[in-house]
């Protein structure tokens, strides 16, 4: 993403600074595949896949889990959508300018 960035908005400086929501964005991102993949595992072990869970109060800590994953993806989607909102904004002016070239 950083590459995308520096491409779209200064493709002449290689190392130029990227906005400071995207370290939060991608940390986020990390956090919130860990947070599903470990609800995902301590389901199994709760025999939720069966016909009913076997150990409920797991059960229960993996519906948190879910939802911590959830609030976590909703703010990283939320965050992306900005960067990218500018990286095509970017985009489309240098295309713009390019065609009048």
């Amino acid at each position: 993403m950083t590459e995308i960035w520096t491409g779209s908005m200064h493709p002449d400086e290689p190392y130029s600074e990227t906005p400071a929501t995207m370290p939060v964005w991608w940390g986020l991102w990390i956090v919130t595949s860990i947070a599903g993949n470990i609800s995902m595992r301590m389901s199994i072990e709760a025999g939720l896949f069966g016909e009913y869970a076997s150990d409920v109060p797991l059960y229960k800590t993996t519906l948190y889990i879910d939802l911590f994953s959830a609030v976590t993806g909703i703010i990283a989607a939320w965050l992306i959508l900005g960067i990218l909102r500018s990286i095509a904004e970017a985009q489309d002016m240098r295309i713009q300018a390019d065609a009048f070239d």
